[in-house]
């Protein structure tokens, strides 16, 4: 009994062996080399796989800082996303010739896709600010921010007027549905005709003049056709755009004008 005994751990014992043999050696099929047969060799080629993924990252990274526009990710119904009709409870509105939907501090344009999220139309007045809005001020002046829309305050009327932000005005955080935007290697971020620059020594992003030369995806929601002695351009909240093409693709040129 004692010889039947040792005879079975032998056999598992080579059975054991031959196993491991086996994993060993498709190891060094999968990977060329082994650390044990040919240590520098296994090295070389780790290196090799790391330089290729680093390679892939800075091509990625040479492509965001190129001219195009970048739209990035937002939340819940962002500037310039079409949506099938306004939310319930909406209050429409006339103004300037055109047609608002207004609801809870945003504002609606129809348009050929449905209806989409702008910036308050400057000059509109509302009796109540919005839930939701913080304070600003600008050279000692106070203004009232919401979802890309400033506002300031008239005392005699008692109302809220949607005006433009001056230059300088310092928000915390962007409004949803901003675009990244990139000119000689320098970030601009645009809402809806507003541009902005992050200023990382205070934490903000702060409205600027766009240069010339930046370019946009698609026009502004509401910018005009004008015709000057070049041809057409677009005029939309003081800043005109020239279409130009770029590899077969339309876009939209901050010009000087």
């Amino acid at each position: 009994m004692k010889i039947i005994n040792i005879f079975k751990k032998l056999i598992l014992f080579i059975l054991l062996g031959l196993i491991t043999v086996v994993l060993s050696t498709d190891t060094i099929v999968k990977t060329g080399y082994s650390s044990e047969s040919d240590p520098e060799a296994y090295f070389q080629q780790k290196k090799k796989k790391s330089k290729r993924k680093t390679l892939r990252k800075s091509t990625r990274s040479s492509l965001k800082r190129s001219r195009l526009p970048s739209r990035r990710g937002s939340q819940r119904r962002p500037y310039g996303r079409w949506i099938s009709r306004p939310p319930t409870g909406y209050r429409s509105m006339s103004y300037r010739g055109r047609n608002y939907y207004y609801h809870r501090g945003l504002y609606y344009r129809s348009g050929p896709y449905g209806y989409v999220v702008v910036s308050g139309p400057i000059g509109y007045r509302i009796r109540t600010l919005p839930l939701g809005y913080y304070r600003i001020y600008v050279r000692n002046r106070p203004y009232y921010y919401y979802h890309g829309s400033y506002y300031i305050y008239d005392q005699d009327e008692e109302v809220y007027e949607v005006v433009e932000p001056p230059m300088g005005t310092e928000i915390s955080e962007l409004p949803e549905g901003y675009e990244t935007l990139y000119l000689d290697d320098i970030s601009y971020y645009y809402y809806d005709g507003i541009y902005y620059e992050y200023d990382s020594d205070r934490d903000v992003y702060k409205v600027t003049d766009p240069p010339e030369g930046l370019l946009l995806e698609e026009l502004p929601f509401g910018a005009e056709s004008v015709e000057v002695d070049e041809g057409e351009l677009f005029f939309y909240k003081g800043v005109y755009y020239m279409p130009v093409e770029i590899e077969g693709v339309t876009y939209y040129e901050v010009v000087k004008y």
